[in-house]
């Protein structure tokens, strides 16, 4: 007979085919754990084997990275501050910021966001040095909620432009379009219909006319801006212009969006010694910011 125990990590198993087999106590919190043995097969398991935290020594730091690295703390600050080494943060990093992508996948499959109206845009940042830039395509809805965020490498421009062909040569491409290609793909999940902002990039209208052609694209620049805030008494103004003459700002939540990120995430931060070392860490980083912006609520030690 087949060992048919749904709760067996070798088969597919029948009701009843296990038994007690002692338990063990976990190094970080010092607590029992039942253990036990298959009857048919002989191997042993636990209630921790079946949890995603299976085989981690310290499961208790998960959720203050998640919430930490949030707040301008850096990886090695929290290493430093938990008394445990800086791989095993590294490590618990990377299993948040998946666990984290794998929720917002599901925000947006399970329709959790909804919107009729998207702004996008684009900011700039780099990696190890600023010969190496980078972009980092985001789009926000109007309720504040992140869509996507998507990190590309760009070639570097202006006087650092020469400096930096001579050091890292001319190799580095420009992934930008295909991350805006990305950002777009992920909006049409839940817009097919509605207006999406942008600042006045011409590279925007063919990108939205080919692929969200039933969406109305509104581009504001810098000047009709600077327009609406002239005179206190501009009748012209949309909602929610200030009366006392400041600058309206059509994209303001994507706006604020950059600037928290500019603030809370500590890689993202201007003269500030912890810059990103890898394009792949600030996706990740990207990746726990949207889920803690976003305000999803996971249990991250045990599950």
């Amino acid at each position: 007979m087949y060992c048919t125990n749904p709760k067996c990590l070798n088969h597919d198993p029948a009701p009843r085919f296990f038994r007690k087999s002692g338990y063990f106590r976990t190094r970080w919190n010092r607590q029992p754990v039942p253990r036990y043995e298959c009857k048919h097969c002989g191997k042993s398991f636990s209630t921790h084997s079946f949890r995603l935290t299976y085989r981690q020594k310290r499961p208790d730091l998960n959720q203050p990275i998640f919430g930490l690295v949030c707040e301008s703390i850096t990886l090695r600050g929290f290493a430093r501050a938990h008394k445990c080494s800086r791989l095993t943060v590294e490590r618990k990093f990377e299993f948040v910021a998946q666990i984290s992508r794998e929720r917002h996948l599901r925000a947006l499959l399970g329709g959790e966001i909804k919107d009729t109206c998207v702004s996008m845009d684009e900011m700039e940042t780099y990696e190890l040095t600023k010969l190496l830039p980078l972009s980092i395509a985001l789009a926000v809805t109007e309720q504040g909620k992140i869509v996507e965020t998507q990190v590309a490498e760009m070639k570097c421009k202006g006087k650092l432009a020469p400096i930096s062909r001579k050091k890292y040569g001319d190799t580095r491409k420009d992934e930008r379009p295909e991350a805006l290609l990305k950002t777009v793909n992920m909006i049409r999940l839940f817009l097919n219909t509605g207006t999406i902002k942008t600042d006045g990039k011409p590279s925007y209208v063919p990108l939205l006319k080919n692929h969200l052609p039933g969406v109305t694209h509104e581009r504001y620049s810098r000047k009709v801006k600077a327009l609406w805030g002239t005179h206190a008494t501009n009748k012209d103004a949309p909602y929610g212009w200030h009366a006392r003459g400041r600058p309206f700002d059509p994209i303001f939540l994507l706006n604020q969006r950059c600037a928290k990120i500019r603030s809370q995430m500590s890689r993202m931060r201007r003269r500030f010694w912890g810059t990103t070392k890898k394009k792949r860490r600030l996706e990740m980083h990207l990746w726990i910011f949207t889920a803690w912006q976003n305000g999803y609520e996971m249990s991250l030690n045990f599950c």
